[in-house]
């Protein structure tokens, strides 16, 4: 028992999760208060540098137990429920996976190459830091929900948009789960315990699931957790395939997002990515990749439309003009594509490797035109 608890905590923190309400669009963008901002910077500036020690100096564990064993109990019967939060079997419980947090932690922070702060949100009395993780090519957004005690903030929670989950209600909820299934000395659920094996057919055992197991939202959740961290893209998608005609439209919209844009189903790849911006309010990245579905659908106009906004919006940011030029070059609209140049090479100092370049599509005719010769020769 003690080691199928030590890995739900192992499971649900790649699915991350808990009972703050969920970051979505009624999360209002705010102008963060300087402390907030300093805050915000700071963290993002030491998870950049592999310092963990000042993350866990702020993370507030005992905030996460908490919850996780209200989630706990509320899967539990009333007597059971009663049994449990006066004993002392809650706390002997609770205990691996508090040990364990700190280094489940550790491991998924470990593999993220660079963290972006991207906005302060709010709704009500609840504040967030929105943060772009990025892992090689693939993103994650992830919300760290705060709270200022004793003059200090503090993090007390954090919720994986990919997942659409927050660690500690994961955590609580699958946990709760085993509980149930032993104190009924029935079978544990097959995905749970198979899911310690990285050797087992995952797929196959969630399609053996009952119905109305795989229409569970957490064990939805849990797959994806499951699959994301064995580093197999064909896993991952064949997982989201599985769960897209059995929830909700608007649900796990990032993940469908990235299944439906490699299938080439662009239209529906453009509504995920819609549904997406607007539940994290967007970002720089977030609307690039809207406006690159739109181009690839034939919206040219909406494309460039949608890119100029980007621009004035996100005046400071570089990504955008990478966009910005290759969609330009794929149109054949040469001479605008060589004022995206300008700005690369004055407001960035950005050298350009154009033999680089010219491996990637779209950019063979832009590279041989009179309009780059010109430019080039300046």
């Amino acid at each position: 028992m003690k080691r199928l608890l030590i890995f739900i905590c192992t499971l649900c923190f790649s699915a991350n999760c808990f009972t703050l309400p969920p970051p979505d669009e009624k999360f209002k963008h705010k102008a963060a208060p300087l402390e907030v901002q300093s805050f915000a910077l700071a963290l993002q500036d030491h998870l950049n540098n592999g310092d963990l020690n000042y993350f866990f100096n702020v993370f507030d564990i005992n905030a996460q137990i908490e919850r996780i064993s209200l989630r706990l109990l509320s899967e539990l019967n009333k007597t059971d429920r009663e049994t449990f939060a006066s004993g002392p079997i809650l706390p002997a419980l609770l205990q691996p996976i508090r040990k364990n947090i700190p280094d489940r932690i550790k491991g998924n922070f470990s593999t993220i190459d660079s963290w972006h702060f991207v906005s302060y949100r709010k709704k009500q009395k609840t504040e967030t830091l929105l943060f772009r993780a990025e892992i090689g090519d693939y993103i994650d957004y992830m919300d760290f929900a705060i709270k200022k005690e004793q003059g200090n903030w503090r993090i007390i929670g954090s919720f994986s948009h990919s997942k659409e989950v927050w660690m500690s209600e994961a955590i609580g909820e699958v946990a709760g789960i085993v509980m149930r299934s032993s104190i009924a000395k029935k079978e544990q659920n097959p995905l749970i315990m198979a899911a310690q094996n990285p050797e087992a057919d995952i797929l196959a055992i969630y399609d053996r699931l009952p119905k109305e197991e795989q229409n569970s939202e957490i064990i939805q959740k849990m797959l994806l957790g499951i699959c994301s961290t064995h580093n197999n893209p064909a896993l991952y998608a064949e997982a989201v395939k599985r769960i897209i005609p059995r929830s909700k439209k608007e649900q796990f919209s990032f993940a469908k997002y990235s299944y439906y844009y490699t299938s080439g189903n662009y239209p529906l790849a453009l509504q995920a990515i819609q549904t997406f911006n607007k539940r994290i309010g967007g970002d720089a990245q977030t609307q690039i990749m809207e406006a690159d579905t739109l181009h690839n659908m034939g919206e040219q106009k909406k494309s460039r439309k949608l890119l100029a906004r980007i621009l004035e919006k996100y005046p400071e940011d570089e990504l955008p003009y990478y966009t910005t030029l290759m969609i330009l070059a794929s149109q054949n609209r040469y001479k605008d594509a060589t004022l995206v140049l300008d700005v690369l090479r004055d407001d960035f100092g950005t050298e350009l490797d154009f033999a680089l370049l010219s491996d990637v599509e779209g950019m063979e005719g832009f590279l041989a035109s009179p309009a780059f010769k010109a430019w080039s020769s300046l």
